[in-house]
């Protein structure tokens, strides 16, 4: 009988659903189970800087692939450190799946002092308790008779309910052996549904839209999180009503096509939005995530209690106050589109509902974002850039099909939110309920690696050319400096894996939002006075000294007589002298080495550099890496 280790087990059945790349960070409990990544053909591992990072990259990946982003750390440390990324998928309903590489059986059953432990009398499982309330499900293996159906469960648990799932590993327990024929039984990854009720429920949405004067669709963003992106399109053109989106769901739904209204975040959204939405005596509400920072602090006018909405959950649906259970989004919308495109008597072809035509900007000069309040002219250098003029503006001219925005809590998500996209098949990407801050930066470099692997993939699978830059698309990055400042160590993972995210920070030399929250008088932490380069500009190099005089000039000595020993001990002193001074001031030069034009890259920092801000001495700045990459256009020969 043919068998293969756990580990590998693990990774073959992630890679079998549609993972291609694991990430995390290597520790001393997971090191052997990670090898066994590279006897998986097609599944590669990405090393983070952090846990954390590791986390919010996974989010990225998941969000943007649709299959689970998957993180590995080693227990304790490394799994406390990545816990607020796991709980951030979990408020916002993202697949992701933790393995944690845990300590040998043996170890936790006499509860050895083992580092990374607390207490006196470990128990070395304390740490999955504290993340229970952050995950669905977990497997915590100890047997390996019944180890591959747990990790089985798990996935699929991971698919259906779209939300963090846990896997604790033990060291040992990842070496022993399973049956490799287990992996010939395909996972099923989608909910047992009840048929009846499922048809029940489409059959009373249809008929609460067709008793509707003037009905809408509602589309939020767990109809992305599950899966249904497409059908819900197909139910927007099959239906023919005006369609709005949440702040959380902009884009699912082209805003290019023609029955799109706007994007609805209560009172914080666009002149007529609110009002034109509110005019509907019946709204399809589809996947509705219904937060705080989703609704315009909960002033979205969409009557859910007094059933003038129809909600379409994930797993159950509400008609008019009865609730229809045991469906799931994504057939149920694929059956309401097609019987709404079939016609007959539930739907006798689209019904004729005006499209809202909202206010022109020009017609509102009061709205802060009227061409009179934020046009910028250079000729004019006294105006003020405004957020209303630079965040459609950046829409307007920059935005390509295929992108992926991806912006950071607060100053790049309010201003996004009310951009609309004049080009199709955008994606938006944001931590907008959980709000994170910081989480953009890995969260783009998952994207990055979910948008290769798709593109490869739709190149092997349609031929053609995935070559050029912007054939699968770019991922666009807006960050502040606060959030930048959290997770700036993720850019050098960016660099390493060769991916080509366009990033814009926002230098709001501070946090924004809480100033306009709070006001500006609290103290804040300090920030790096500017990213553009990195570390600050270094103090010029100093004056080379003035030549030293000539030596007097001395009488020619008869050929025989050598110079006086005083003399020549008076020469090498100032010999030595000279060199030291040209060691010194000149920078780069000794007596026994070479200039050199500039320090390469490639150059170790040395023990001297022990500092974030080194000392712009010569020998630091031409040891130390950071500033090698801050000092590419200093006149300093070394530095």
């Amino acid at each position: 009988m043919s068998t293969i280790t756990l580990g590998r087990y693990l990774w073959e059945r992630l890679h079998q659903v549609g993972v291609d790349t694991i990430l995390g960070v290597p520790g001393d409990f997971n090191l052997q189970f990670l090898d066994y990544i590279y006897e998986v053909e097609g599944l590669r591992w990405v090393g983070n800087a952090n846990e954390l990072n590791a986390a919010y990259a996974a989010d990225g990946y998941a969000r943007i692939k649709g299959v689970p982003g998957v993180v590995v750390t080693t227990h304790g440390v490394g799994e406390l450190s990545a816990l607020n990324g796991i709980a951030g998928a979990h408020s916002e309903q993202v697949k992701v799946i933790h393995v944690v590489g845990q300590t040998t059986r043996k170890m936790q059953k006499d509860r050895m002092l083992i580092h990374h432990a607390i207490s006196n009398d470990p128990d070395h499982k304390v740490y999955s308790k504290m993340s229970k309330l952050a995950r669905v499900a977990e497997a915590e293996l100890d047997d390996i008779n019944t180890a591959p159906a747990e990790i089985d469960r798990v996935i699929r648990e991971c698919f259906i309910q779209s939300r963090p799932v846990y896997i604790f590993l033990p060291l040992d327990l990842s070496q022993e052996t399973v049956p490799s024929s287990l992996l010939s039984t395909p996972l099923s990854l989608t909910p047992a549904i009840d048929t009846a009720a499922q048809s029940a429920a489409a059959s009373a949405i249809l008929a609460a839209l067709r008793a509707a004067a003037n009905p809408s669709v509602f589309v939020d963003c767990l109809t992305q999180r599950h899966g249904a992106v497409g059908e819900a399109r197909a139910l927007v053109q099959a239906l023919g009503l005006p369609v709005y989106a949440s702040n959380m769901g902009k884009a699912i739904v082209d805003e290019t096509h023609a029955l799109y209204v706007g994007a609805m975040n209560g009172k914080l959204a666009a002149p007529g939005v609110a009002e034109a939405l509110a005019a509907s005596d019946v709204v399809l509400v589809l996947g509705d995530l219904p937060c705080d920072t989703n609704t315009g602090a909960f002033t979205r006018p969409i009557d859910v209690a007094g059933g003038g909405a129809v909600v379409v959950n994930p797993f159950d649906v509400v008609v008019r106050g009865e609730r229809y259970e045991g469906t799931f989004i994504k057939p149920l919308l694929a059956e309401l589109a097609a019987r709404a495109e079939r016609g007959g008597e539930e739907w006798p072809g689209k019904k004729e509902v005006e499209v809202p035509v909202l206010p022109r900007l020009e017609d509102c000069p009061e709205h802060p974002a009227h061409p009179r309040n934020c046009r910028y002219n250079k000729a004019l250098p006294e105006q003020t850039v405004t957020h209303e003029w630079l965040w459609q503006t950046l829409a307007d001219g920059f935005l390509r099909a295929g992108d992926v925005v991806i912006p950071d809590t607060g100053t790049s998500t309010f201003g996004l939110g009310d951009a609309r996209f004049p080009v199709g098949n955008v994606r938006f990407v944001a931590q907008t309920y959980y709000g994170s801050i910081g989480w953009s930066v890995p969260a783009a470099l998952g994207s990055e690696l979910a948008l290769e692997e798709m593109a490869a993939a739709a190149k092997k699978r349609e031929g053609g050319s995935a070559d050029s830059p912007f054939a699968r698309g770019r991922t666009l990055l807006f960050v502040g400096d606060g959030s930048l400042g959290l997770t700036v160590q993720e850019l050098g993972t960016m660099v390493q894996q060769g991916t080509r995210p366009v990033v814009f920070i926002i230098n709001n030399k501070g946090y924004t939002i809480e100033r306009i929250i709070h006001g500006a008088n609290f103290c804040e932490p300090s920030f790096l006075p500017s990213f553009f380069p990195v570390l600050p500009s270094p103090p010029p190099p100093p004056p080379p000294p003035p030549p030293p005089p000539p030596p007097p000039k001395k009488k020619k000595k008869k050929k025989g007589h050598g110079t006086p020993r005083t003399d020549k001990t008076a020469q090498r002193a100032k010999h030595t002298t000279t060199s030291t001074a040209s060691r010194t001031n000149t920078c780069c030069h000794s007596s026994s080495t070479p200039a050199r034009p500039r320090a390469t890259a490639a150059s170790r920092p040395s023990a001297s550099c022990s500092r974030l801000w080194p000392t712009p001495s010569c020998a630091t700045r031409r040891s130390c890496r950071l500033w090698k990459l801050s000092w590419t256009a200093s006149t300093c020969r070394g530095g």
